[in-house]
């Protein structure tokens, strides 16, 4: 039964962001306080989100949600972007993001004894991404063993 809601409310969060031209990026679900978060994460491929974007779910999501009354307990929704430290999820997201800096964390230490590493998006290949750091040294990393990845800012000095 509790899968049924969870995936009832990524139906209708998918068609409200495609009557939007928007992407679904990522559902949050934390059920562990007395009012349940729901973290609904809209992307696109085509322009940044705005704070427009997300009220605009948001508005339409939660009519949409009241009106269904599917969710068994007391929730707040929050709409939002991924963000500029975005997780990158895959292959997909490297692809899309070549270019720019991340900080990535293995699942298993590598042979150069390393668990992290950051640097620039050189190359994605089937199986694996090229990190290259800031002194130009390059590492492949198969995808295999990536455990977390995401954009990394950096500030200047």
């Amino acid at each position: 039964m509790e899968q049924d809601w969870r995936e009832r409310l990524k139906i209708d969060a998918l068609k409200i962001l495609q009557r939007n031209s928007l992407e679904l990026f990522e559902i949050e679900i934390n059920t562990s306080s007395k009012r349940w978060l729901l973290r609904i994460f809209i992307d696109s491929f085509e322009r940044p989100i705005s704070i427009d974007d997300c009220e605009k779910v948001s508005k339409e999501l939660s009519l949409l949600l009241d009106a269904e009354d599917f969710i068994p307990h007391s929730y707040i929704l929050e709409i939002s972007s991924p963000g500029v430290e975005r997780k990158l999820r895959g292959k997909e997201d490297f692809l899309r993001f070549k270019g720019e800096r991340c900080f990535i964390v293995l699942k298993e230490i590598d042979e150069k004894r390393q668990s992290t590493y950051e640097g620039f998006i050189a190359n994605v290949e089937s199986d694996s991404v090229l990190i290259r750091d800031e002194k130009g040294v390059e590492n492949l990393i198969p995808f295999e063993n990536i455990k977390k990845a995401k954009l990394k800012l950096k500030f200047p000095k």
